[in-house]
């Protein structure tokens, strides 16, 4: 399960596990906020709304429209409008859906104990919702 969004289907190679626990600050060394990303266990080739995904995870309203905004632009080039960011930001909620980690519906811990076929029905259930969620007028 993936998106077809311009930018969030690119393939790219990702953190894997980008998350505020692995985003330090040294910014003291450097006087200005300056982030770098530790722990790349997890890397891989993907579509970049995996990592857009993780990211929002545990970041208020304000940040992640700052994230994404900024991800955007540099992405692009291009400042980034408001229906940029929540035509993302939507993509990225939907595929929080598939996460194995903070709190995704596909979570291991939630569905080591489910049949082959109860997984792919749940895995069904997701496409359904997420296609339903695009085609509606409000998303």
């Amino acid at each position: 399960m993936t998106t077809d969004h311009p930018i969030g289907g690119r393939i790219v190679t990702t953190h894997g596990l980008f998350y505020s626990g692995h985003i330090i600050n040294l910014g003291e060394e450097h006087g200005e906020d300056w982030f770098r990303c530790i722990n790349f266990a997890n890397t891989c080739v993907t579509h970049a709304i995996h990592d857009i995904a993780y990211g929002i995870c545990n970041m208020s309203l304000d940040q992640i429209k700052a994230f994404l905004s900024g991800y955007l632009e540099e992405t692009t080039g291009q400042e980034a409008s408001e229906e940029e960011i929540r035509s993302l930001w939507l993509e990225a909620e939907l595929y929080k859906l598939t996460l194995w980690h903070n709190g995704g519906v596909l979570d291991l811990g939630s569905i080591e104990h489910e049949t082959e076929e109860e997984v792919m029905k749940l895995i069904a259930a997701i496409q359904n919702f997420m296609e339903f969620v695009r085609n509606s007028e409000e998303a």
